[in-house]
């Protein structure tokens, strides 16, 4: 899975705002809700010209129902940003990146990322939950233009059961040229419903790590892995995925191999 770079410095600069750039995020300040981070914003190189949308601005949350653990996760993409920071509904501050150097002359785009997962035994799920409570989470940034990016997404607390794997079976020994996924449909949760699943096949002898994804309806309950990916003689583990509305996932997984 995609991991946040270390190559991007922690925006923490507490120099003061200019007082020309204060009036021209009064009205955006009124509009989107209380931000005291923005007055120690040291972005005086432009006052803001206006407030536009991110391309894309997701939280998530993903379970794995094999492993027993959860996660939280965020894509975001936005053209040409110096620095972005995330707060939750409670308006703590979660997520905070900033180009440096070239990078931030240059600007960034896309970021993905997640958070660890620890085991249900280490931390509950109701316990994750409450690290990462239901609501809006509002993303923040600022372009290369002096534009302020600001979006809001929604996070539910709405979560698939993990589906009911039904072949390969563990450990068995697949035909590389009819290896068929299947899996039994699973229902809605409560609130939502289930809009999709999601396949992947992971061969990890290569590097980088060979992999198949596909994602089909939810009225699609097997699949039949492409020929021209299978190897003879080879391990692979797969995962579905059982994805519901707001974007939650919870996904099963096994390992099985090819025989030659």
């Amino acid at each position: 899975m995609n991991r946040t770079s270390h190559d991007f410095a922690t925006h923490s600069d507490n120099t003061l705002m200019t007082r020309t750039a204060i009036p021209a995020l009064l009205g955006i300040l009124l509009a989107v809700g209380p931000d005291p981070t923005w007055a120690n914003d040291r972005e005086r190189d432009h006052q803001p010209k206006k407030v536009v949308p991110f391309a894309q601005a997701q939280v998530r949350i993903e379970v794995n129902a094999t492993d027993g653990d959860s996660g939280f996760h965020v894509l975001l993409d936005a053209q040409g940003w110096k620095f972005v920071k995330i707060f939750d509904p409670k308006w703590r501050l979660i997520f905070e990146v900033e180009g440096g150097g070239s990078v931030r002359k240059t600007g960034l785009t896309e970021l993905s990322f997640e958070s660890a997962e620890p085991g249900f035994d280490e931390l509950p799920l109701d316990a994750f939950l409450n690290r990462f409570p239901a609501g809006e989470y509002r993303f923040y940034g600022k372009t290369l233009e002096g534009d302020i990016l600001f979006s809001r997404a929604p996070l539910t607390h709405a979560l698939p059961e993990g589906p009911v794997l039904v072949s390969p079976s563990e450990d068995s020994v697949q035909d590389p040229a009819n290896t068929v996924v299947a899996w039994e449909p699973v229902a809605d949760p409560p609130g939502s419903r289930i809009v999709r699943y999601e396949v992947i096949v992971t061969d990890e002898s290569f590097v980088p790590k060979r992999v198949f994804s596909a994602v089909v309806p939810a009225t699609v309950t097997s699949m039949t892995i492409p020929s021209a990916f299978l190897l003879p003689d080879s391990e692979y583990k797969y995962e579905v995925l059982a994805i519901e509305q707001s974007g939650n996932q919870t996904l099963s997984e096994a390992a099985f191999r090819t025989g030659p």
